[in-house]
């Protein structure tokens, strides 16, 4: 397929040079018409070629005919050669127009197909409907017609003769907002009836032209299968209303991904009881931006498989993705399902893993108290415990501290930054590089502060930090991360937004104290275990994550013992970095008195040492 993928670029390449002035969609018209005329394919009124001139006909009929040497189905070649002309478009971006592995297809298919049946065993066939509302050019649906010739012969002992009218007339209904890729399903659909004896049957399954999001079509369905299309928040207003979506979906919050309403959309249309079958983007496992269908999906499903494939699924597609199997459930007793989860993201073999029965069982009920009900699927039952049990008996840190960002400097940075003092608004500055555990150095920045200077009139911008998070002693947190990264800040200085700054709104609760919480290897661990930014180049701390992280209030004089601690470890890390030649005795010590603060923190959540074993273990991995 890569070899396939190279030729269509470089045909796709070779035709826009040549007609510089012809749109993309009409030089793939005529391509493809070569393309249908080479697999002795019906044309059709969409697919004609009056553009190309003989010398290019030659050429590409030569490069057609290599592609009839492949050992590929026909429908899928068309696929590919589909997508891949399109690759890196607007028309691409748009539709999501990816073409899914047959091994992915089959294991979603076979695993919906066969739970549902084994769900509903008095289900008559003829009566079970099954959605693709992203059809796209059809592979989906090619291998839901494979399965359910078995399914029917194995069930019914009817023959493919027999079956397949049932199919296409009873089983299987397509949607598709790409008019384009429809016509080519339903040629690739025609030529598949004909191999198998059954030429004009295709003009008998339910194919809808228009916007799944918009309609019911015919609704509801048992099963609703593929691989609907995923659109950041900020370009759906370029191809949809936003606005309206917000109007129409729950899950339309915030920065929203097109694949949550789609999820919404596709769950609203399934009976009760049927089942939901997708590949979608792994951030809607932990993603802040999915926390919307994460919980429509905890209030209306039973997870059945969640199954983290990593990157490299989709060609030209950098992110992760993922199989999610949902059956719609409005009962109670969803929160009791056992979900089979598995991680594929580092697997050297994801094919060969995927049918592997090597799954982690997790309980649901676990899902509907992670923070922002993310679909942890790495964790064990001792941490998912541990993480309920602190939950519940300490407070979040946002009930006793304020969180700020610092300030950011929007489109005047060369405006409000220097790194040479020249009047008097200038005043220090730090940024989130400069700071580690417990200690900090200026690096000579300065920041001007002086709110006059922005000109809107320019459309200039920027946001400053209140007064009272400069002018006072401050807990400083690095925001460009994947840990706690804290230091105690009281020579008042100001913090560019790649800093936190944190102030205690409780009398009795020192800085210091919550600083020895913050970086130690309890709360670190808890929030790696649920969010896993460590593989990102650039992983960012959030200020909910600070917010939310569990703090346990104590009288002054167990605090001031942690202070001890933490004065000491402050005054190493300033000797540390005054010597020009750095002391490893000075570093040892500073890893001895920050190891007694982590068994301190501990005692003072009252792990066990099963507990504190296993959080050993897996911080030594991160």
């Amino acid at each position: 397929m890569k070899n396939l993928r190279r030729d269509i670029i470089h045909i796709k390449k070779y035709l826009k040079e040549k007609y510089t002035n012809v749109q993309e969609e009409t030089l793939f018209h005529s391509f493809f018409s070569l393309v249908l005329e080479g697999f002795f394919l019906p044309k059709n009124k969409v697919f004609h070629n009056s553009l190309f001139k003989e010398a290019e006909v030659n050429h590409l009929k030569h490069f057609i005919a290599t592609l009839m040497t492949e050992d590929i189905a026909i429908e899928n070649v068309l696929g590919w050669i589909y997508q891949f002309f399109h690759e890196g478009n607007g028309k691409q971006e748009r539709f999501s127009q990816y073409y899914t592995e047959n091994w992915i297809v089959k294991y979603i298919v076979d695993n919906s197909l066969d739970q549902f049946f084994i769900q509903h065993p008095e289900k008559s066939l003829k009566d079970v409907r099954i959605l693709e509302p992203c059809c796209g050019s059809g592979n989906f649906i090619f291998y839901m017609i494979d399965k359910l010739i078995d399914i029917y012969q194995h069930r019914e002992g009817l023959s493919p003769k027999e079956s397949l009218p049932l199919i296409i007339q009873h089983n299987l209904a397509v949607v598709d907002l790409d008019e384009t890729a429809l016509e080519i399903f339903q040629i690739s659909l025609g030529h598949k009836l004909r191999t198998l004896d059954y030429a004009g049957l295709e003009s008998k399954l339910q194919v809808i032209h228009g916007n799944y999001l918009e309609a019911d079509f015919c609704a509801p369905y048992d099963l609703i299968l593929g691989n609907p299309p995923y659109l950041e928040n900020r370009k759906i207003n370029k191809y949809l209303d936003k606005e309206i979506l917000k109007e129409s979906f729950e899950t339309a919050k915030g920065r929203f991904d097109l694949v949550s309403v789609f999820i919404e959309k596709s769950i609203q249309n399934l009976n009760e009881k049927g089942i939901l079958g997708y590949i979608v983007p792994a951030s809607i496992l932990l993603n802040n931006n999915f926390a919307e269908i994460r919980q429509k999906i905890l209030k209306t499903c039973a997870i059945s498989q969640v199954i983290n494939l990593g990157e490299g699924i989709f060609s030209n597609v950098s992110m992760d993705m993922c199989i999610l199997i949902l059956v719609k459930n409005k009962d109670d007793n969803r929160k009791n399902n056992l979900i089979l989860a598995k991680n594929l993201r580092q697997a050297a073999n994801k094919k060969r893993g995927l049918k592997e029965s090597n799954f982690k069982k997790i309980r649901q009920s676990y899902y509907y108290n992670t923070l922002k009900n993310v679909f942890d699927i790495h964790s064990s039952t001792e941490v998912f415990q541990l993480r309920d049990r602190i939950r519940e008996s300490y407070p979040p840190l946002k009930e006793n501290c304020e969180i700020i960002a610092g300030i950011a400097t929007g489109n005047i940075r060369n405006k409000l930054i220097s790194n040479r003092k020249e009047n008097g608004h200038q005043v220090p500055i730090l940024e989130g590089k400069d700071i580690w555990r417990y200690g900090y150095q200026w690096k000579g920045l300065y920041l001007l502060n002086d709110r006059s200077s922005i000109d809107r009139s320019l459309g200039e911008y920027a946001t400053f930090m209140r007064e009272e998070f400069i002018l006072q002693p401050k807990l400083m947190i690095r925001q460009t991360a994947d840990r706690f990264i804290a230091a105690y800040d009281d020579q008042n200085y100001f913090l560019l937004n790649t800093l936190y700054a944190c102030l205690s709104r409780n009398e009795k609760l020192e800085l210091k104290y919550i600083l020895a919480l913050l970086n130690s290897k309890l709360l670190n661990f808890l929030y790696h275990s649920l969010i896993h930014e460590g593989k990102k180049l650039f992983p960012q701390m959030k200020i909910y994550h600070i917010q939310n992280s569990p703090i346990k209030i104590e009288n002054l004089g167990t605090q001031k013992h942690f202070i001890g601690y933490v004065n000491h470890i402050e005054y190493l890390n300033k000797e540390y970095n005054c010597h020009k030649y750095k002391h490893s005795s000075i570093e040892k010590e500073i890893t001895k008195q920050q190891h007694k603060l982590d068994y301190l923190v501990y005692q003072l959540f009252e792990l066990t040492h099963r507990e504190i074993e296993e959080i050993e273990s897996i911080y030594a991995e991160i």
